[in-house]
């Protein structure tokens, strides 16, 4: 990922922390009866809806900085599950709802995670949410 990109998550890291300090100083109990103003009150709000979005936005650049292994799906005849037989020919675990995915639809990556169906039917969520199936070109980020 781009220095620039790194320079930022560092920033974010930074104003996070300094924030986290900031919202614990100032809960209810540790405040005089005048934090039970509006202004207080939503202040405090705001502090902790900002500071969610750091989270967020740190988390990810994090994910876009991990290493990449490629490979194509497979399905574990046994389980119905799907995990990915990787370029150097290890495998990945199999996946559950909820595990990131990145796939190659149309020439480019896309990033997502795994979902089933009411039918127990594995699919993409992102993209339009194609169902998976064995052959797909897939990536994971390997600390994710």
């Amino acid at each position: 990922m781009n220095y620039e990109y790194m320079k930022a998550r560092d920033i974010i890291s930074k104003a996070h922390y300094e924030l986290e300090d900031i919202f614990k100083h100032t809960e209810p109990e540790n405040m005089t009866s005048d934090f039970q103003s509006l202004e207080n009150r939503e202040a405090r709000d705001t502090l902790e809806k900002v500071i969610g979005c750091l989270d967020i936005a740190r988390d990810h650049l994090e994910y876009l900085n991990s290493p990449i292994k490629e490979g194509v799906l497979e399905e574990d005849s046994r389980t119905q599950k799907f995990f990915i037989i990787y370029d150097d020919r290890t495998e990945s675990y199999n996946f559950g709802c909820g595990s990131s995915l990145e796939l190659f639809i149309n020439g480019e990556w896309i990033i997502g995670r795994v979902e089933a169906n009411q039918e127990g039917e594995y699919y993409f969520y992102g993209a339009g949410r194609p169902l998976l199936f064995r052959g797909m070109r897939v990536r994971k980020r390997t600390n994710h």
